[in-house]
């Protein structure tokens, strides 16, 4: 038995290039409040030429991640970079070591993220921790990309420490009840805290009332968070965050009747209201803007956006010129009820 919470160093993921890598998350028990992912490894270019640095790197060297519980249940999905721009929201984006030149070098880097199953801003936090039995399990898939994903169009370039993916949980024991010694135990989660992506095309032309960002509607199923992430595909350099969403409104429709739980915001205001409740100091996080339903430290359940009886919910969104190539990433922050 180990203390009330610890941290545990669970996985080391190595690299393989272009591939998806499967690993059993062995060693973990008891109730998992977060994983914490690190990347990091050294990328050697032997010869300065026509290359191009990737915008967002080294967290596009990881496209794609997911967490599965028993091998059914979808708990994380989504690209390494989602979570930086979901850390900005709920706490700060952590601090990272990026491939800043592209001339003839060895580049360092590392960059870290945060799986929270303990609910972000909650005033009870522990309503969601994933809580393990003994036959339970988790598998993660890792996407990796390769040395294009960080410097892009070289043929010079190499890891001279191969990227790896580090992986800790940071967990606390179950105590169970026992009321003859007058012990009440841990009280048992009510759902799962979930974190997914979706992603749209906007495409290079300014739109109006665009409505393709739809959300999944189902019983007990409560969105406590939505953040908007809007890119633009730029040729060889890779996605770059821009900010061109004019006008935010989130529509409902179930039980014969339509809502908007939020909105009409002005997508800038939106940005510059948020950026004021997280009292950070870097100003405006270009790109991104958080739809959230919790205050700080105050949030409770009743205050999600519960799916239940809802036949549809999506965006109604303005958008201006995104660029060469835009696009727009949902991420959702939800909570599954246990029925």
């Amino acid at each position: 038995m180990f203390n009330r919470t610890t941290r545990r160093e669970i996985a080391t993921i190595a690299y393989s290039a272009n591939n998806m890598v499967t690993t059993q998350l062995t060693g973990v028990t008891g109730r998992i409040r977060s994983l914490y992912l690190v990347v990091e490894g050294s990328l050697l270019v032997s010869t300065a030429g026509t290359n191009y640095l990737q915008t967002r790197n080294p967290g596009t060297l990881i496209p794609s991640l997911t967490l599965r519980l028993n091998n059914s249940q979808v708990l994380k999905q989504g690209a390494f970079n989602d979570w930086r721009d979901r850390a900005y929201c709920f706490t700060k984006t952590p601090a990272q070591t990026a491939v800043a030149a592209k001339t003839a070098a060895t580049y360092p880097f590392i960059s870290r993220i945060t799986w929270p199953f303990v609910t972000p801003l909650g005033g009870k936090p522990t309503d969601t921790i994933l809580q393990l039995g003994p036959n339970d399990r988790l598998d993660l898939d890792v996407s990796w990309g390769s040395e294009e994903d960080i410097i892009a169009s070289s043929t010079s370039q190499s890891f001279s420490v191969a990227p790896t993916l580090t992986v800790v949980a940071e967990m606390e024991a179950y105590i169970r009840p026992d009321p003859a010694n007058g012990v009440a135990g841990t009280p048992d989660p009510i759902g799962i805290y979930k974190e997914q992506t979706t992603e749209w095309n906007i495409g290079a032309s300014a739109v109006s009332n665009w409505q393709n960002a739809t959300l999944i509607v189902a019983p007990n199923l409560e969105y406590h968070s939505i953040i908007l992430v809007e890119e633009d595909a730029v040729a060889n350099t890779g996605r770059a965050l821009v900010s061109t969403i004019t006008d935010i409104t989130l529509q409902t429709q179930g039980g014969g009747y339509v809502s908007q739980p939020y909105g009409l915001v002005e997508g800038l205001d939106n940005q510059t209201w948020y950026n004021e409740r997280r009292r950070l100091v870097d100003s405006v996080a270009t790109g991104i803007y958080p739809v959230t339903f919790q205050p700080d430290n105050e949030g409770r359940i009743t205050y999600n956006l519960d799916t239940t009886g809802l036949d549809d919910a999506r965006f109604h969104l303005t958008i201006g010129d995104p660029g060469t190539n835009g696009f727009l990433r949902v991420l959702t922050q939800t909570i599954e009820r246990f029925g």
